[in-house]
């Protein structure tokens, strides 16, 4: 189920205690998006300041062995948390990121300043990946331009050119070919897909999926005992086909920093995009399977490590919103 959205009034939001303050902050954070939407952060409100913590008990631990894909997951919570305490009056810094084996991220700390009129807060509470082919018209060069200078240490590329694209698409859709054929990845996966019923607060229901409802209710089993690799590979070059823009984001080092530093940069592409109606969705195969990177770096030329593989397009189709943890579940 998802818990109803947090409120943008800014009266309301002065009435809150200072507990109460952060407490809403976290609200917008925990909206970011997750790999499998495992939501795998948790909070701690202490004073006057809110510590992150991955939580581990959420991790893929065969599929992320590396969590690079919640490091990331955790980076767009972090640019939620920002761009909602911009935009109710609050400065934020934080202690340096305490990437070591603690699952301590880092501590942000809120000083009172003027509102920001962000553009961008009303948009975490709409913005959902979008698993639907897209339309064929490539999005507007300014609004690419835009994209492209985020984060100094953020790469981001856009592939639009057709030789290109075909190269790409072969490559992407090879790596879904070997993680649909893999049993443990499938054993993995399975545990997060769910029926399309209401009662889940996290995973990926059938609807997410752009799935019949009785299909729904049997596909975790059916996943989890079938081969699915040619099925996958074949319905993503189809989307792949369908998509106008790819987007690779990439980073100089391949580590803890560069890798929520590269969901933050994600989370405001998703953001920016969803301003514009334009959509994206993420694809983790090409990034997280075997060493299929390196052939997007040649074909590319990148001298940089890819982290993110995102499709990216216009469609008027949209599924309902994934499902969400109660707030009471991801505070410490």
């Amino acid at each position: 189920m998802r818990p109803e959205n947090p409120s943008l009034d800014l009266k309301y939001f002065a009435g809150l205690s200072s507990a109460e303050k952060l407490k809403h902050l976290i609200k917008f954070a925990a909206l970011a998006p997750s790999s499998h939407n495992t939501q795998p952060w948790l909070f701690k409100i202490v004073s006057d300041k809110i510590e992150l913590y991955i939580n581990p008990s959420r991790e893929l631990s065969y599929s992320d062995p590396t969590r690079r894909q919640m490091y990331l997951s955790i980076g767009a919570a972090i640019e939620n948390l920002i761009i909602a305490a911009e935009h109710f009056g609050f400065e934020v810094s934080s202690d340096p990121l305490n990437l070591n084996d603690s699952n301590l991220v880092s501590i942000f700390n809120f000083r009172t300043a003027t509102p920001k009129d962000s553009s961008l807060v009303k948009y975490i509470l709409t913005r959902q990946s979008n698993r639907f082919p897209f339309e064929p018209r490539i999005p507007d060069q300014n609004f690419l331009d835009k994209l492209k200078n985020l984060d100094p240490m953020v790469q981001v590329n856009f592939v639009i050119a057709e030789s290109q694209k075909k190269q790409i698409t072969e490559i992407v859709a090879s790596a879904a070919e070997v993680a649909l054929d893999d049993q443990s990845f499938r054993n993995e996966l399975s545990a997060w897909v769910r029926p399309s019923l209401n009662r889940y607060d996290d995973g990926m229901p059938g609807y997410t999926l752009g799935m019949p409802f009785l299909l729904s209710l049997v596909f975790p089993k059916i996943l989890k005992n079938s081969k699915m690799g040619k099925q996958q590979k074949k319905m993503d070059t189809v989307l792949l086909n369908k998509t106008p823009a790819f987007v690779i984001l990439s980073s100089a080092e391949d580590n803890k920093e560069s890798w929520v530093n590269t969901g933050r940069v994600f989370e405001r592409i998703a953001l920016m995009a969803e301003k514009e109606n334009v959509k994206i969705s993420p694809l983790g195969a090409p990034i997280e399977v075997g060493e299929f990177y390196k052939d997007i770096q040649k074909v590319l030329n990148l001298d940089t490590r890819p982290q993110m593989f995102l499709r990216l397009g216009y469609t008027n189709k949209t599924a309902k919103f994934a499902p969400r943890l109660n707030i009471e579940k991801v505070l410490k």
